[in-house]
């Protein structure tokens, strides 16, 4: 579960810092959903920060707790379960932290971001790759799940080239900015800097069996699971809100949460857990 050089303070820097970043996320979610009111955007960023409130609340909290309390129990399942998890809490903070209208919550943003941050690093700095990659079941097969990582990359680009493509050729600025009110596309820059370069990287060492692969694909996949729950939620807040039109993404939020889920499942049965 730890890297060779960790000992007993850093794996308790790195779990107690795990289970800070689920309270502090726990506390941010249940205030927006106690508090809509806090939030000053437009009705669309609205909605999609009352739908992902949600999801954090009631599912990504619960199964971050849960993992870190596998995780210490020595379950590789769990030590991957806390990295995606983890890696969720950064990325979805992001779009708070950048994207929302200045609020009451304002300090609590940058705040989750150092904590998830700093939680994620150090769980990464103790896990032990090697250990983990050894209790994968031998001629366990990868390559499905490496498909579906490559798929997700040429989404995600094919999104953003759609995006910038006709910016280029006609000044046509993207519709995703015209509803979020920003100046500039976030969710290309997120996707582009985070999930793009982690997907390559994950699915190439997938394929060579190596011990960083399958914690990268761990941590990229159930994060794009529960995050892509989280836009369906929010689509369905938005729709709710009377925003039209939103209920046509409903079905490609599902199916890559879907995809993303049954592969994360898909690599968390392949590992055959140790005696603890």
């Amino acid at each position: 579960m730890t890297g060779p050089g960790a000992g007993r303070d850093g794996m308790r820097t790195a779990f107690t810092l795990s289970v800070l970043t689920a309270v502090a996320a726990a506390v941010q979610s249940s205030g927006g959903i106690l508090f809509p009111g806090i939030y000053r955007d437009n009705a669309w960023v609205t909605a999609t920060w009352h739908g992902t409130d949600v999801v954090t609340l009631f599912i990504a909290v619960p199964l971050l707790l849960i993992a870190v309390y596998y995780a210490q129990r020595g379950s590789c399942r769990g030590e991957l379960l806390r990295i995606g998890m983890l890696f969720y809490v950064l990325y979805n903070n992001m779009y708070y932290l950048f994207g929302t209208a200045y609020n009451g919550f304002f300090l609590l943003y940058p705040f989750i971001f150092v904590l998830s941050a700093g939680a994620l690093v150090s769980a990464l700095l103790t896990i032990d790759a090697e250990r983990i990659a050894a209790h994968f079941r031998p001629g366990a097969r990868m390559k499905g799940i490496a498909a579906w990582m490559f798929l997700l990359t040429a989404i995600l680009l094919a999104n953003a080239l759609g995006e910038y493509i006709p910016f280029v050729l006609s000044g046509k600025v993207p519709q995703v900015i015209a509803d979020t009110g920003l100046n500039t596309s976030l969710v290309a820059i997120c996707d582009l800097t985070l999930w793009v370069p982690l997907l390559v990287l994950g699915c190439a060492w997938l394929l060579r069996s190596r011990p960083w692969g399958y914690i990268i694909a761990a941590l990229i996949l159930i994060s794009t699971g529960i995050y892509c729950i989280g836009l369906a939620a929010a689509t369905w807040y938005q729709d709710l809100a009377g925003i039209p039109g939103v209920m046509a993404s409903m079905p490609l939020w599902i199916a890559l949460a879907a995809g993303s889920l049954v592969s994360s499942a898909a690599l968390l049965a392949a590992v055959k857990e140790p005696a603890t």
